[in-house]
């Protein structure tokens, strides 16, 4: 009996390598900047405004997003609603899918060539960002491969015995794809190493990819609210009713800036501060009423000809500046 148990250990220990090399590939891009589709299903999932608060409309969305949003939030109650938590949702669903594919591929091939062929399907960079992202796609591969189980198991357990084939084989045919063990063994020798090295390439790919990660937007906000200026005045608006101090973006619209200034708001346990959109400040004056100031938050150094022009008016009191982009407060009395 220790025998058998430990050799079943044995053969599972490929398994457990193969979701500790998965879950270091995941460690690196898991904390990568929101994209845009990401931000668009954060707003959505929980009902938030571009300023950061609650609202009550009817959802529109897909069934494949329905589906997520369903099994993501029991997962966002016991974890929490921090973008990592929802991320890490989606890198449990791969590693579902791994420990699904281990067992069909090793039911019909050996181990050594069952371990390169799901490293290159799961250890490369697509499958990896669909499963560090807060996205509906991983969910669906996830259901997929749950539905191939499932009527695998229903034709072996049920329907073998109803339905006479004179060759009874699964739905698919894993042997007629990949060579099969009575080949020749410079074929196995040759189609392994050549499984190895594909994999070991998509690796070190996808670590590389992972490591190369901009967080220059994220170190920007995290500056602005660490601030003097946003410190003195939350002090001011917790003693009368002005308003937060106004970020105006000189880029075009975009919800992962969106989020991204909510989520840093919601980890230093601040207000998120209002974003206004626009390339011309002297088009939402209204808007800053009797603001003091506001934040220019650029994604050059340097802003455009017009834009200087624009600024001429008003003092420069605090730059910020992390490679890609930069952060400059202005005050309006010159």
């Amino acid at each position: 009996m220790k025998n058998n148990s430990s050799s079943r250990a044995a053969r599972l220990l490929p398994l457990f390598a193969l979701l500790l090399i998965y879950l270091m590939l995941c460690a690196q891009s898991i904390i990568r900047p929101i994209a845009n589709s990401e931000a668009s299903n954060y707003l959505n999932f929980f009902q938030l405004s571009t300023t950061g608060e609650p609202i009550y409309s009817s959802r529109h969305s897909l069934f494949t997003q329905d589906l997520y949003f369903a099994t993501l939030s029991p997962w966002t109650n016991f974890f929490g609603s921090s973008l990592t938590s929802i991320r890490s949702f989606s890198v449990f669903c791969g590693a579902f899918i791994i420990f699904i594919l281990f067992f069909i591929l090793r039911s019909k091939l050996d181990t050594k060539r069952t371990l390169p062929l799901i490293s290159i399907f799961v250890l490369n960079p697509l499958f990896v960002h669909l499963a560090t992202s807060f996205d509906s796609h991983i969910v669906l591969l996830h259901m997929l491969f749950v539905l191939y189980v499932g009527l695998y198991l229903l034709y072996n357990i049920k329907l073998k015995d109803l339905i006479s084939f004179r060759k009874r084989r699964p739905l698919i045919n894993w042997r007629a794809v990949f060579p099969s063990v009575s080949s020749r063994s410079r074929a196995q020798t040759i189609f392994s190493l050549f499984s190895f090295l594909v994999a070991i390439v998509l690796i070190i790919s996808t670590l590389l990819i992972g490591l190369k990660q901009d967080t220059t937007l994220r170190k920007t906000f995290i500056a602005i609210y660490q601030s003097k200026i946003v410190e003195n005045s939350a002090q001011n608006n917790s003693q009368s009713n002005q308003q937060n101090i106004p970020i105006i973006v000189d880029q075009h619209y975009s919800p992962s800036l969106i989020v991204e200034n909510i989520l840093v708001a919601r980890e230093l346990k601040k207000e998120p501060l209002s974003i206004h959109w626009g390339f011309s400040i002297g088009s939402i004056k209204k808007q800053l009423k009797d603001q003091q100031g506001f934040w220019l938050l650029s994604s050059q150094n340097q802003s455009s000809s017009s834009l200087k022009e624009q600024l001429s008016n008003y003092q420069e009191t605090e730059f910020i500046n992390f490679d890609h982009h930069s952060a400059r407060y202005f005050v309006t009395e010159k």
